[in-house]
């Protein structure tokens, strides 16, 4: 391939290796990581000008060293700042008719690609505080037993959302393997908050920590008792109370932001609750739905709705790499064994229209 500017000679690729032009090849569109200052510079910009200034005083007495440090923090900081700008300005992600790209350009060197037929799902995450910037983090998913790549996620993309549809455009997302045109909810599964299954569990793990706080104090290292102060016992045991309480009723809201929608073809689950969260998988890549009930769900008659996609990824442990599959939670449903047979029903139809078109 030869550069149309400078005349380079270079392997297919959407930049010049020499002049850092763009070519233009089957390429639908392209996306950039954004740096904004504001967003990635300036919380650690803060943190680390904290620490050299505490350092520095700490020193303060002695003046070389305090300048020393000063100095040193300072270089930390700029360093910091240019190795952030410089990661995020290499990367460029492009989208041709057949596959997604990673390219490193300052190497002019492919990091990672996906066939679109490799693609198992797609997810859209973005934080409070990147919506006030505008950006989002989108995820491509893929079965690492079938083709070894791990999944690719672009971070702090500009304008996330638009990216995002044209994204699922061109990865046909959007469209049904049988039905083009369908892009109907056939069913939409709304959870309730269930007070009393909420308060019970709740209730139980506040019991089981203040109790293991009690002994904790009341047994030194050596098994023996001794004694134990009461007016520190309960300070702590309130403070523990008003963030249970507080994490009661953050999750009574976040049952407010969250809703699953049941296309023919394929479910989507929106999470809204500080920040945005999206997540979209075909039928055809979940392998098993099951219910799942503790005794106080199975009283209550409330429970958790488990789907195990096709989707998996590489983890590193102790131990070595493992491959784990992402499992899908639908969590405190009522009625779950009717919501469970719904479910089943509609995967099932649209894993034998495929199989029969």
């Amino acid at each position: 391939m030869k550069c149309p500017k400078c005349g380079y000679e270079q392997p297919e690729s959407s930049y010049c290796k020499s002049c850092f032009n763009k070519i233009e090849k089957d390429i639908y569109f392209e996306i950039t990581p954004t740096y904004d200052f504001k967003y990635m510079a300036l919380p650690s910009i803060i943190v680390e000008g904290v620490v050299t200034l505490f350092v520095s005083l700490v020193f303060l007495f002695f003046p070389i060293v305090s300048i020393i440090m000063l100095i040193c923090g300072i270089i930390a900081i700029t360093i910091n700042i240019r190795c952030q700008k410089k990661h995020y300005e290499k990367n460029i992600y492009s989208f041709d008719n057949e596959k997604v790209r990673c390219t490193n350009i300052s190497k002019n060197k492919i990091k990672k690609e996906m066939k679109y037929s490799e693609i198992t799902g797609i997810e859209y995450k973005q934080s409070s505080l990147q919506r006030h910037h505008n950006l989002g983090n989108i995820i491509l998913h893929n079965d690492v037993t079938v083709n070894g790549n791990s999944e690719i996620m672009m971070r702090d993309v500009p304008n996330p959302m638009e990216y995002y549809n044209k994204i699922k455009d061109v990865i046909g997302m959007d469209k049904s393997d049988v039905d083009q045109n369908d892009s109907n909810i056939v069913y939409q599964l709304l959870p309730k908050f269930n007070f009393i299954y909420k308060a019970l569990s709740t209730i139980y793990i506040f019991i089981l920590l203040s109790f293991g706080i009690y002994v904790e104090m009341a047994y030194n290292r050596n098994n023996e008792t001794h004694y134990v102060n009461y007016k520190i016992y309960f300070i702590i045991i309130a403070i523990l109370f008003i963030f249970m309480i507080i994490y009661y009723f953050l999750e009574k809201e976040q049952f407010k932001k969250i809703k699953y929608d049941f296309y023919s073809y394929k479910y989507i689950y929106t999470n809204d609750f500080w920040g945005k969260y999206i997540k979209e998988i075909k039928y055809k890549y979940i392998e098993d739905v099951f219910v799942k009930q503790n005794i106080i769900q199975k009283i209550l008659n409330v429970g958790t709705i488990k789907m195990i996609t096709k989707i998996s990824r590489l983890v590193e442990t102790k131990r070595g790499i493992n491959i784990v599959k992402d499992n899908v939670s639908i969590n405190s449903i009522q009625n779950v064994q009717k919501e469970y047979e719904k479910i089943i029903e509609i995967v099932d139809n649209a894993k034998y229209n495929m199989e029969n078109n």
